[in-house]
């Protein structure tokens, strides 16, 4: 058994992120938190407070921005978001778009911080406590799926990304050869009709390599705004008797059929169970 004693007058983050470090890293040991005054019948023992004690010692950075000094908290702070979370309660929606939360090292995004965070946790572990074992592990589970945005090129889709191209486009105003590629790519994009129906491609792919993805579908079942006109997908799953066949097909084959939820039904709980049953009725 491990222990860490800590000075936290609250530990149910603690308690959260050391039960996932104990389930991602396959620890073969309890895990158990104590008080500083608490004696413990071990030495297997890891001093996680503010002022430094004891053999092992992690400082304690909790009320703190992440840390390098301290992978516990810093673990918490990025597998909850709380960052996006704090600035959701200060009244900013950020729809996350890593571009208006608070965090500066926006690359930690694209990385898996926590695991990397996770392992040194292990290093430290079995460099200062031998006894404790890890198992081997679990492989990584990969999930294919798909969003099924368009199945057409619609007007929406010709406007809303032709400015998120124009957006990068300006972006690369001082860089002449990235702007060239990006101005090449913003007017083909716009002005080029090519085919978006992709399930037979996909299916014949995964079939080939023996995998079977989720197809998320979008089901309307509003009057729609300009803002849900723009961001949902256009189709009508309803009336368009060709995708039905094909997502009837798909689940015949083993795929699976699952709800794209509509730009309002984030907030709406009542309208994203709707959007649901209007799916699995078509």
């Amino acid at each position: 058994m491990l222990f860490i004693k800590t000075d936290l007058q609250n530990t149910n983050w603690l308690e959260y992120i050391l039960e996932e470090f104990s389930r991602i890293q396959s620890a073969e040991f309890e895990v158990k938190i104590a008080s500083t005054a608490e004696e413990i019948p071990s030495e297997n023992v890891i001093y996680y407070t503010k002022e430094s004690q004891g053999k092992i010692f992690i400082p304690n950075k909790s009320s703190e921005t992440p840390s390098d000094e301290d992978p516990l908290w810093k673990s918490f702070y990025y597998i909850s978001r709380l960052d996006d979370y704090q600035t959701e309660l200060n009244g900013k929606k950020i729809h996350g778009y890593s571009f208006k939360t608070s965090r500066k090292d926006k690359d930690t995004y694209s990385i898996p911080t926590v695991n990397y965070l996770f392992n040194e946790l292990d290093k430290l572990i079995i460099q200062h406590f031998p006894n404790l074992e890890f198992g081997e592990g679990k492989l990584p589970e990969i999930n294919l799926s798909h969003d099924v945005d368009y199945i057409t090129k619609t007007l929406q889709l010709r406007l809303k990304q032709t400015v998120f191209n124009k957006f990068n486009m300006l972006k690369s105003i001082g860089a002449p050869s990235l702007f060239a590629k990006q101005f090449k790519k913003t007017w083909n994009f716009f002005w080029n009709t090519p085919s978006y129906w992709c399930f037979d491609y996909w299916e014949k792919i995964e079939k080939k390599h023996n995998r079977r993805s989720t197809f998320y579908v979008y089901a309307n079942t509003e009057n729609k705004d300009f803002k849900s006109w723009l961001i949902d997908p256009s189709y009508d799953i309803k009336s368009n008797q060709k995708l039905q066949n094909k997502l009837k097909h798909l689940k015949s084959e083993g795929f699976e059929i699952g709800l794209h939820g509509s730009f309002h039904s984030a907030e709406n709980e009542k309208m994203l169970s709707r959007e649901k049953e209007t799916l699995e009725h078509a």
